[in-house]
């Protein structure tokens, strides 16, 4: 999770080299300077960054000349917020047309409604061209298969710096001062001026140093003259001297005092290494470092932030960034599906524990009652009672009194069914093998034993009807269907199954004299249905004899 570690790879690219720095919470280590004509650049610094660096997060910081800088406003009445960001990408598009790699910072400046002109928004449009160093430097990032932390300009990341460390240098009780100016050379020989106003980037220049750092005062005079220049801009950004100044210029022991002594405008001026600068950023550079350059510092503070103020966009950045934030996203959706899993999974391991632990109680509650129970049993016994056979002679009354036929409710549950118009035949009444007295005592000895068989049933009550041959005989069929559902209706404890429909054609034979032709005889087919009703005998549960 790169955004949110501090140890990182810090790329920080220059018009000269490509600086490549360890940076961790401890130190900051320059770790190798690779020139931009070096051969095989991409699979050195490649090599680099996975071995040297342990293929850390990459931040690159932008440290170039081209860098290119508008203030511009974005009109913010009567306009919604998602008409605003579409507003803000199409100014950018028009504004730095030629540089893909472009952003926008919202400064806390605001442009309050007049008769004259809405109220609208201040930003910083920042952007820098694709160039070839560029393109190299994410090459070797993409082929060293480590992860982008993302692409910013170092004047803008620094801008934050400037405005703590103006505050921690400043003098106790004084006057806040609303312009501050850092200062710093670089290793690639060059020196960065960072400007902010308000604490938000006002104002930045990259400048050449010509002068041989050995003179101590000629190097002081030439920084005065970059300093000068830079003062000659602030009027026109409208600086007031008694809106106050503090400068802070990063230099050795040596150059100090020459600056001191030079530096004459109406400023809280502060001449410092970079250690120092450093303590009071509450950063540790670590060792060896130079005190007269200031890019560890800039490495350092850029590397500890969780956020970057202002992250570049840039397609060849995306390419590496977001199929790997996508990976991280998944692999953190995994990560809360395995807690979830966890904690599910101790939840139903405290439920299972809590089950056993009651089936435990359950089966020592049991010994215990089969123990009294049986000592109970035994004085019964003593005294002359033999229990068990009460039991078995009470379970063959329950039995005898479950296999009797209620007839009279049979019947009356018939009449209701018939309605009526209907009639049958008659009822034959059976008592099927087993429902008898050995087979009672029979089915108890199985239930002492453990088995519990599906009895036979109690009886079979067989209706008959006959009809005509010409009855219809779907209509019959449906008649004796709806007697059957009317039937399990009305007597919803007894089986009722229709055993024979009329086109089974069943038939009985009657003879049949015609008046009027007596020597002529006739021989007609009867239509009969039969429905049995089964009384079945109660379900034994498992143990129920026991």
């Amino acid at each position: 999770m790169s955004f949110l570690s501090s140890n990182k790879t810090v790329l920080l690219v220059s018009d000269d080299a490509l600086y490549i720095y360890a940076a961790t919470g401890k130190n900051v280590k320059l770790i190798e300077a690779v020139p931009w004509s070096a051969q095989n650049f991409i699979e050195n610094v490649s090599t680099i960054i996975a071995k040297d660096c342990g293929r850390r997060p990459v931040l690159l910081l932008n440290d170039m000349v081209e860098q290119h800088y508008r203030k511009e406003r974005l009109i913010k009445t009567g306009v919604s917020t998602f008409d605003r960001s579409t507003m803000l990408k199409r100014r950018l598009s028009v504004a730095f047309g030629k540089y893909p790699v472009r952003a926008a910072l919202p400064l806390k400046e605001k442009i309050a409604k007049t008769n004259d002109q809405p109220a609208s928004d201040v930003y910083i449009f920042a952007a820098i061209p694709d160039t070839e160093q560029l393109e190299k430097s994410m090459g070797a990032v993409r082929k060293s298969m480590a992860s982008i932390s993302g692409l910013c300009l170092l004047p803008v990341e620094s801008a934050d710096m400037v405005k703590t460390l103006s505050a921690k240098l400043a003098p106790r009780n004084s006057k806040k001062a609303l312009w501050s100016i850092f200062i710093g050379q670089h290793h690639s020989g060059s020196l960065r001026q960072v400007v902010t106003k308000n604490g938000e980037l006002a104002l930045t220049r990259m400048s050449p140093m010509t002068m041989n750092r050995q003179d101590p005062s000629l190097w002081a005079q030439e920084v005065y003259k970059e300093f000068k220049a830079t003062m000659s801009y602030l009027s026109r950004f409208g600086y007031e001297p008694d809106e106050g100044l503090d400068v802070t210029i990063i230099s050795d022991i040596n150059a100090a005092e020459h600056l001191q002594n030079i530096v004459k405008e109406d400023c809280n001026l502060n001449v410092l290494n970079v250690f120092d600068a450093a303590k009071a950023l509450g950063l540790s550079l670590g060792h060896p470092h130079e005190p007269d350059f200031a890019d560890p510092l800039h490495i350092a503070w850029a590397a500890k932030k969780a956020r970057l103020a202002l992250p570049m966009k840039a397609g060849s950045v995306d390419e590496v960034h977001r199929p790997r934030q996508i990976a991280m996203a998944a692999s953190l959706l995994l990560l809360c599906g395995a807690a979830y899993l966890g904690y599910e999974a101790m939840n139903k391991f405290g439920e299972l524990s809590t089950v056993y632990s009651n089936l435990d109680s359950a089966r020592t509650k049991q010994s215990t009652l089969q123990a009294q129970y049986d000592v109970l049993i035994n004085r019964k016994e003593e005294m002359g009672f033999d229990v068990r056979v009460i039991q078995s002679a009470i379970s063959v009354y329950d039995q005898f009194e479950a296999n009797n036929i209620d007839a009279l409710g049979l019947f009356k549950g018939m009449g209701r069914a018939l309605g009526k118009d209907l009639r049958i035949d008659g009822v034959e009444l059976l008592r099927p093998a087993g429902s008898n007295v050995q087979g009672v005592i029979a089915g108890f000895v199985d239930g002492m034993q453990g088995n519990v068989p599906q009895g036979p049933p109690i009886f079979k009550a067989h209706m008959k009807m006959t009809y005509p041959g010409t009855t219809d005989v779907d209509k019959g069929n449906a008649e004796v269907k709806s007697l059957s559902e009317r039937l399990s209706q009305v007597m919803p404890q007894y089986e009722v199954e229709v055993v024979k429909y009329l086109k089974d054609y069943g038939y009985t034979e009657g003879l049949v004299v015609e008046t009027g032709d007596l020597e002529q005889e006739n021989l007609q087919q009867d239509f009969v249905a039969e429905i049995v009703v089964k009384g079945l005998p109660p379900r034994k549960e498992e143990g129920a004899m026991q």
